[in-house]
């Protein structure tokens, strides 16, 4: 048994996708300093003004990286009424 998360292991549980392009060295420490790209998409939403579509935001963590890294239509919904 392992004593510790892989690198790979460890970025899943921060919600990074299973193909996330870590590089370089240190990548437990770059995990480990990053932000959590679901606590990510809620602070944003709440800091345009948005609603979060969680039932999209759902499906993305499930995707690959290269699916979703140009952005998720529908994800961000205006709460302003016009």
């Amino acid at each position: 048994m392992p004593d510790r998360f892989t690198d790979g292991e460890a970025g899943r549980l921060q919600t990074f996708p299973p193909d996330y392009p870590w590089s370089g060295r240190g990548i437990a420490q770059q995990v480990g300093n990053a932000i959590p790209p679901r606590l990510a998409a809620h602070v944003l939403a709440a800091a345009l003004g948005k609603e979060l579509d969680v039932g999209i935001l759902d499906r993305c963590v499930k995707r690959s990286w290269k699916e979703t890294r140009n952005g998720v239509e529908g994800l961000l919904k205006d709460t302003r009424q016009s």
